[in-house]
């Protein structure tokens, strides 16, 4: 019930069809769920008659429950309203078919993670590794004499910077080389 001021606000339900509406809800998870009192005995008759005599003893957790040769993860959580209990029974068959889909899930987002960062190497090598090899090549054709080398970079704006930047500094190169040698020869 909310309170607000002197008027209570609220609804009177029985437990069983709270339950009914719950377990139709989660039928392919939860195989089954009930109220428990504060004395650990359900209220209702939401639970098969082999499972009537469970009592939860835990205020809150969860235990292993075997019924009618299935095994049931039991999981208790108490209400903050009440002195009750909310109890599910989940048939550990179910849980193994979910934690099945979950490993297929995680094994399916790891080939994808690993699919994403080929292609991303593949796009930082063409991106960066490329054009700097570009002007390290062009930087050994001058170092061995060539000064008619000249990049061509326009991968982006940086390294169109530093390809226009390197022609400049072979053509300035050039140029001195040129004048001294005229000099030489003025000389001579």
């Amino acid at each position: 019930f909310l309170q607000s001021y002197n008027v209570y606000l609220g609804a009177v339900s029985s437990a069983d069809s709270i339950l009914e509406n719950l377990n139709a809800r989660n039928e392919s998870v939860v195989s089954f769920s009930s109220f428990f009192d504060s004395s650990g005995k359900e209220i209702g008759n939401s639970l098969p008659a082999e499972a009537r005599q469970l009592k939860v003893t835990k205020a809150e957790g969860s235990f292993n429950y075997q019924m009618a040769g299935y095994n049931y993860l039991v999981v208790v959580q108490p209400s903050a309203a009440g002195d009750f209990s909310l109890g599910i029974l989940i048939r550990e068959a179910n849980l193994q078919r979910g934690l099945n889909i979950l490993l297929t899930v995680a094994l399916l987002l790891l080939i994808i993670c690993f699919a994403i960062f080929i292609v991303m190497f593949i796009l930082l090598r063409k991106w960066i590794s490329d054009p700097v090899n570009k002007v390290l090549d062009a930087m050994l054709q001058v170092r061995n004499g060539d000064l008619s080398t000249r990049t061509d970079i326009e991968s982006s704006v940086e390294f169109a910077l530093i390809s226009d930047s390197f022609n400049d500094m072979v053509r300035s190169i050039n140029d001195l080389t040129i004048g001294i040698y005229e000099e030489k020869m003025e000389r001579q």
